[in-house]
């Protein structure tokens, strides 16, 4: 198994850090994170996105897991900032 188990925070404020640590669970364990569509300026450092918006609107991000059996679960999701 591979599975997302946390869900991202949704919403921001313009001009104020945001950060997501997915909890990744894997069966196989080796769990390793890349950032497919984000908006500018989104970072993922380790397991951590972080983010600070610097304009309102919604914003997609896709978030690829994977594990040591190579298989890909993704993190799709949109934050709307204020």
């Amino acid at each position: 198994y591979l599975f997302v188990a946390s869900q991202p925070p949704t919403s921001a404020r313009a001009k104020e850090a945001w950060t997501y640590t997915p909890q990744v669970k894997s069966k196989r364990g080796q769990v390793k994170m890349k950032l497919e569509v984000a908006p500018d300026g989104m970072r993922l450092a380790g397991d951590t996105l972080s983010w600070t918006p610097s304009a309102a609107g919604t914003y997609s991000v896709v978030a690829i897991c994977s594990d040591a059996s190579a298989q890909e679960v993704y993190n799709t999701f949109k934050v709307t900032v204020k």
